[in-house]
């Protein structure tokens, strides 16, 4: 969580942790094997790292980050408190990407309450980005 509350607090510390490698070991919190609210802490500290700019997220996506928080955000087993960190780090994510690269691996997957935000980003993008309509 003490990621999460610096690269919430400035762009720059956020980008300091995302170029010092702080996004591997947020990742692999998230992953299988540890408590929920281990997850759901290191979820919300991503959801931080990427929330301030395309700069900013751009090096979650090229992690896969947005997969990995969808993947714990449609899990069964997944407690209510994970599923919403989960929800609420992939909409800032989502919410700055400019990368459409990384949101069209979630169309495929993604449920109503995600996929509407995907949907419109994508749409977003299309619209002025002129390469990646082909």
């Amino acid at each position: 969580m003490t990621l999460g509350f610096i690269g919430g607090f400035d762009e720059s510390l956020a980008m300091s942790i995302i170029v010092s490698e702080g996004i591997a070991p947020l990742c692999e919190a998230v992953g299988p094997g540890n408590e929920d609210h281990v997850k759901a802490a290191a979820a919300w500290s991503l959801g931080q790292l990427g929330r301030h700019s395309p700069q900013h997220a751009k090096p979650l996506c090229e992690k896969n980050v947005p997969a990995i928080l969808l993947s714990v955000f449609i899990n069964q087993e997944s407690s209510e408190d994970l599923k919403n960190q989960a929800k609420r780090a992939l909409k800032s994510i989502i919410r700055v990407c400019k990368e459409i690269d990384a949101l069209i691996p979630l169309v495929n997957v993604a449920q109503p309450p995600i996929i509407k935000y995907v949907l419109e980003k994508c749409a977003m993008i299309l619209e002025k980005n002129l390469q990646a309509k082909k």
